[in-house]
């Protein structure tokens, strides 16, 4: 005797896919924000970029990032004297700031550049969440900036771009304001602690 196939009602899944559709079609409907972060950092901006420059001391501050992988460095041809410029692709898992639940994949292209005295490192970044099905982009700069009051600090300065789905500006603005803050936090604790070590 033949076995009973399950009865597929075709209208329920019909509408059970619309209604899924509906979310991810707005979710991925991703106007582009822009935020700009400032801190001062107790060290000189040299050091703070060399510190920095390197994914895997960022991604150690940052308990939200997991299964780091890096490339090899690709070195990029610096003509001007003084110059540096070095690029690097990391892959990683991470979890969102306000909703730690939810793990992602991370893919980021870095380029780190000297030129003279100015310092500072670019970012391209692509999160994917839900299999892949939710994805957005950001892009970064950040800047490492003398102050005129103390050689031995640094205006860190933070340019971020980032996709947002349409009416969530709010939460976007506020995930990325949290997770900044909490890596710089994490960050000043590193170098104090470095700096405790060398002496």
């Amino acid at each position: 005797m033949m076995a009973l196939l399950p009865r597929v009602h075709l209208p329920r899944l019909a509408l059970t896919l619309a209604l899924l559709a509906v979310p991810l079609s707005w979710l991925r409907w991703q106007p582009r924000d822009q935020l700009t972060l400032s801190w001062m950092v107790e060290v000189e901006p040299a050091r703070l970029w060399t510190y920095l420059a390197d994914f895997r001391r960022a991604a150690a501050l940052s308990p939200a990032i997991e299964d780091l992988e890096m490339s090899p460095v690709d070195m990029t041809d610096a003509t001007a004297p003084g110059a540096e410029d070095w690029s690097y692709t990391a892959t990683y898992l991470e979890r969102m700031e306000t909703l730690p639940l939810f793990l992602g994949t991370a893919v980021s292209r870095y380029r780190v550049r000297r030129l003279a005295s100015r310092l500072w490192i670019e970012g391209q970044h692509r999160f994917c969440y839900l299999c892949g099905m939710l994805c957005s982009d950001a892009s970064n700069v950040l800047k490492f900036l003398p102050t005129a009051e103390d050689p031995q600090q640094t205006q860190l300065v933070e340019n971020i771009s980032y996709d947002c789905p349409l009416g969530l500006s709010a939460v976007c603005r506020s995930e990325t304001e949290a997770g900044r803050g909490k890596f710089v936090a994490s960050l000043r604790r590193a170098l104090a602690a470095e700096e405790t070590g060398a002496l």
